[in-house]
């Protein structure tokens, strides 16, 4: 007797890749329904093709040029003229769209994306709010994505050509002591210290070129366009954790970045004796920071601290003037400090007005006399 249609394996097997079909479609449906509905949502255009991966992947660096450097790793671009951002000589940034000559004698600063004022124009950074406000020049030569090792670097190699009178390092202690374990920061390779007898030894020099950007992203060059995938991953905090493997590489415990990180202020201190110049440390925060209650990695900020005391370093602290605000119950004043992102739940950089706050501090803090003589000249 013959066997039923139903029976036929053939049959069966079309029935079966029909029906994983409908499924496969039907999820894909959904998730291109959900990719649409986050898009919207956070005022993405909905028929864009950019590599979302790829952009949080470059935050680290400037987003307008940077060039490699054999010392340090990379430096902004010089003598850029960009929608509202200017580099002048040694790629420091402008306080203002017009590419100025660099004076000795003035303040300098090196830093993190936090003093090269990333996500704000030129004339909104700190540095320019506070040369502004002290009439003297702020050599602005900040750099996204640099660790305390690179800051110390770039110091060494610009304070004996700008011969300032006043040297600022600013940085974001949390992630500047994360930085010094790292050969690879942002996919690009980097210099980073080792210990030994003491002693800081240097590595990496000259740092190696950066690899092609398809290597570095691997299959995140595909899975980044998805902007629903970045939604999910950042929702569930696990942004860091997915694209770490992909820009970074660590090569020292955090026990030994802390003795690095100890030690630079012992280098920084020798930089300020050499030179014969006054040296400040101006210490920023993330945005989240100033909302605990008592800060997750407060135990290394201590010590690091206790470090630069050590070395005679004046600190330049900003957690107290940031929970000044955010202790005041307004949260949607605090938030005007920042750049906020995804409808309000990601902090980025400060925003001009967080900047006009940070500059206002160190005006009064650090350059008391300098403000006085700026007010009376304004007056006259």
């Amino acid at each position: 007797m013959m066997g039923s249609a139903g029976s036929n394996p053939s049959t069966r097997i079309r029935r079966w890749a029909a029906n994983a079909a409908l499924i496969v479609v039907s999820f894909l449906s959904s998730l291109l329904a959900l990719e649409i509905g986050v898009r919207f949502l956070d005022g993405k255009p909905i028929f864009s093709a950019e590599n979302f991966v790829l952009r949080v992947l470059d935050q680290v660096h400037n987003p307008v040029g940077v060039h490699y450097d054999p010392r340090v790793g990379w430096v902004p671009a010089p003598n850029i003229k960009s929608s509202g951002f200017t580099t002048g000589e040694y790629g420091v940034r402008m306080p203002s769209k017009d590419i100025v000559p660099l004076q000795q004698g003035a303040i300098l600063m090196v830093g993190d994306s936090f003093g090269a004022g990333s996500e704000v124009v030129d004339a909104d950074t700190w540095p320019a709010q506070l040369e502004r406000t002290l009439a003297t020049q702020v050599i602005n030569a900040a750099a996204g994505g640099y660790g305390l090792d690179q800051m110390v670097l770039r110091a060494e190699g610009l304070v004996p050509l700008l011969k300032p009178r006043v040297l600022l390092i600013q940085a974001r202690l949390d992630y500047a002591i994360l930085a010094n374990q790292m050969s690879v920061s942002g996919g690009a390779p980097k210099p980073y210290f080792t210990v030994d007898e003491g002693e800081l030894v240097l590595h990496n020099q000259p740092v190696p070129r950066a690899a092609s950007r398809v290597r570095e992203i691997g299959w995140a060059s595909f899975l980044g366009h998805s902007y629903l995938l970045l939604y999910v991953m950042t929702r569930l905090n696990r942004l860091d954790a997915w694209l770490d493997p992909m820009r970074n590489k660590l090569v020292l415990s955090d026990e030994e970045a802390l003795r690095v990180t100890c030690l630079l202020m012992r280098r920084i201190a020798k930089l300020r004796d050499e030179a014969h110049i006054r040296v400040a440390l101006v210490i920023q925060y993330s945005g989240d920071d100033a909302l605990e209650p008592k800060l997750s990695w407060e135990d290394d900020r201590a010590r690091v601290l206790a470090c630069a005391h050590q070395q005679g370093l004046e600190i330049a602290d900003t957690l107290e003037v940031l929970r000044a605000v955010s202790g005041a119950g307004d949260l949607a004043a605090y938030q005007r400090l920042w750049v906020m992102h995804e409808n309000n739940r990601i902090y980025g950089h400060m925003s001009a007005q967080g900047n006009r706050m940070i500059a206002d501090f160190l005006a009064k803090y650090l350059f008391s006399h300098e403000l006085s003589e700026a007010e009376k000249h304004q007056t006259r």
